[in-house]
């Protein structure tokens, strides 16, 4: 039976045992994460891996893909010099204290929906 997490009502006496063996499968005996192996994973393309990648969940075909994360900068080939941005803010948004955040717009903000930029942080839209 695969790890899973214990099921209120239904483990008694048994949530330790249940939950170690849970947390075992991406933890170390020191309880530091494991280095997953992904060949290890199932329903992972992981063709093209390769560093900064992460995977991302594909609903129209259930499975994972790797791709490269997105906040980094895209482009052709090797270049990384385009950094995308959606045209319209659509949901609330906080930026992250003593951080700056950067746009390219023209963008458009929703009614009702706010951006938060807290004291020591900076949101240019270019």
């Amino acid at each position: 039976m695969p790890a899973r997490l214990p099921i209120p009502g239904e483990d008694a006496g048994t949530w330790g045992d249940i939950l170690n063996e849970f947390l075992e499968v991406s933890h170390n005996p020191d309880g530091s994460l494991r280095n997953i192996n992904l060949d290890l994973i199932s329903n992972v393309d992981v063709s093209g891996v390769d560093n900064g990648f992460t995977l991302v969940y594909d609903a129209a075909t259930s499975t994972w893909l790797a791709d490269k994360a997105a906040a980094g900068a895209l482009g052709g080939g090797d270049d990384e010099v385009f950094y995308e941005n959606d045209t319209v803010i659509t949901t609330n948004y906080t930026i992250t204290t003593n951080k700056n955040a950067m746009t390219a717009g023209p963008v458009t903000l929703n009614t009702g929906v706010e951006v938060t930029v807290p004291s020591g942080s900076v949101w240019t839209v270019v």
